[in-house]
């Protein structure tokens, strides 16, 4: 009875539920996430080379690699039984003449495992800068904004371990912000006043000295990854907190702010709604495209979430 009188209130109330927040985490959605990629989204068999990394935002923005000998490995059960994207010397995935990348204002989650320095996981290049937003060198990473506008940040992920690495940055203020594991790293401010040129090139483990060119042997980033996401906003704190449990809950990692605890048993899809503090909350969010929870009647207490996520069963 419990199932059925779900299913009705789900049928009831769909026109209303899809216009909610079905991203990530429950946090956002196709207008906010304009980049989605999982691992166990490519079907292809082990040790195979990987020409097309296919977007799940529902923007259709998949990276490729037409070129052979620059394409990455596809590996089975790698963490928590997901496979991996793994790149190595000369590797990598790019989405060229990408109209829709962020301009004022961007967030960037990558879950990764690396024991390199001086690369770039992440790279875009515009007609107005090779490095109009990138995120290099994991052993100290630096986020630059323009060509030679950058941030250290003093923090490093090149330990062989898996890492949520989660970077911000707004136009306005030039407000920035480094995330490791589900806590704020670094904070600090690049590029005020500043926006991003879209139609460049994004590159994913290539850093570019030009649109998808240029690519210096010594700055390719040699690692694994498991998801990235993109959003055209900056993310506040209460989101940045609940994305990564998210994340920490599928692929079995330890955070901190880490607020779910049935990763044994519901790790699929998890979502949730709360409070970092009170400038920085969520309040709705949706699990599975089935169950959204949304307007709580209190929550006024920092740290304060409710989480949920489910066990991969039939519904």
């Amino acid at each position: 009875m419990k199932l059925r009188r779900f299913i009705i209130c789900t049928l009831l109330f769909l026109p209303y539920i899809l216009s909610g927040q079905t991203g990530p985490a429950g946090v956002g959605s196709s207008t906010s996430n304009i980049l989605w990629l999982r691992s166990e989204d490519i079907s292809q068999s082990n040790n195979t080379s990987v020409s097309t990394w296919a977007d799940q935002s529902g923007n259709s923005n998949d990276i490729t690699q037409p070129t052979s000998a620059y394409q990455p490995l596809y590996i089975t059960n790698q963490q928590n039984g997901y496979p991996v994207v793994r790149f190595s010397t000369d590797d990598r995935l790019r989405k060229t003449s990408f109209s829709s990348f962020p301009s004022s204002a961007i967030t960037v989650f990558m879950v990764n495992k690396t024991a390199d320095s001086d690369d770039g996981p992440f790279s875009y290049a515009s007609s107005a800068s090779n490095n109009d937003f990138l995120i290099f060198n994991s052993a100290n990473y630096r986020i630059y904004r323009g060509n030679s506008i950058y941030n250290t940040t003093s923090v490093a992920g090149n330990n062989s371990a898996w890492h949520i690495i989660n970077v911000s940055w707004r136009g306005s203020d030039g407000a920035t912000a480094l995330w490791k594991d589900g806590a704020s790293a670094y904070t600090g401010t690049l590029a005020s006043g500043t926006s991003i040129t879209t139609g460049g090139c994004l590159a994913i483990a290539g850093e570019q000295d030009a649109i998808d060119g240029a690519y210096e042997a010594s700055q390719f980033h040699d690692g694994d990854f498991l998801e990235i996401l993109v959003y055209n906003t900056y993310l506040n704190n209460a989101q940045k907190v609940i994305v990564a449990n998210y994340l920490a809950a599928k692929y079995n990692l330890s955070i901190s702010n880490d607020y779910y605890a049935y990763e044994s048993t519901h790790s699929h899809e998890v979502a949730g709604i709360g409070r970092y503090d009170a400038s920085n909350t969520h309040t709705a969010a949706m699990s599975a495209g089935i169950l959204q929870i949304e307007n709580p009647s209190s929550m006024t207490t920092d740290g304060e979430y409710l989480l949920f996520g489910h066990d991969n069963g039939s519904i």
